[in-house]
């Protein structure tokens, strides 16, 4: 009971950044024996710093409770879902293939742009920023699957937010997704 309560966010009931490590960790050993695909999707809140100095912490508290039920309605069982910390998400996808996650990527997109966030007073329209990266037989090194997920999330943002971008190892070649 006591460490399940340590692997929790308090906030939004998801895995906290520490589940995700041990749980990224042991399906890493898994992943090399069974050479079994992975993709990370890593979700960042745009402009998330404005909620809180704008509305306060008790309603970005408020999105971020709003947004997690998004994501854990969105991914449903398909993932591992966990809040890394301040306004970013993952999401690891095991044996799921990169082509189904692109799509069911773009749609949480979708769904957080589409509909504002019910605040007591206000509604707040929102977008977040999506980083995916693949790890497969075709991909060497599974310990770059963070650092490229981030890698393709900061290309996100720099290329405009509000959208789902797949790492490249050629920055210039991360492929963007947004119907």
């Amino acid at each position: 009971m006591l460490r399940q309560k340590a692997q929790l966010d308090f906030l939004t009931g998801l895995n906290n950044s520490r589940a995700f490590n041990e749980y990224f960790t042991d399906l890493k050993q898994l992943l090399i024996l069974n050479k079994q695909s992975i993709v990370l999707l890593t979700i960042d809140i745009d402009h998330f710093k404005r909620i809180n100095d704008t509305y306060g912490h008790e309603a970005g508290d408020e999105v971020l409770r709003q947004f997690a039920s998004r994501l854990r309605d969105g991914v449903a069982e398909s993932g591992y879902l966990s809040r890394n910390g301040g306004e970013e998400f993952s999401v690891l996808f095991e044996g799921v293939p990169l082509s189904e996650v692109i799509p069911l990527a773009e749609q949480l997109r979708e769904r957080i742009a589409c509909s504002p966030f019910r605040l007591t007073t206000t509604d707040l329209p929102l977008t977040a920023s999506f980083g995916l990266a693949a790890f497969d037989e075709t991909t060497s090194q599974i310990d770059h699957l963070l650092p490229d997920a981030d890698a393709a999330l900061y290309q996100a943002k720099q290329q405009g937010r509000n959208q789902v971008v797949l790492f490249s190892p050629n920055a210039d070649s991360a492929v963007s997704f947004k119907e």
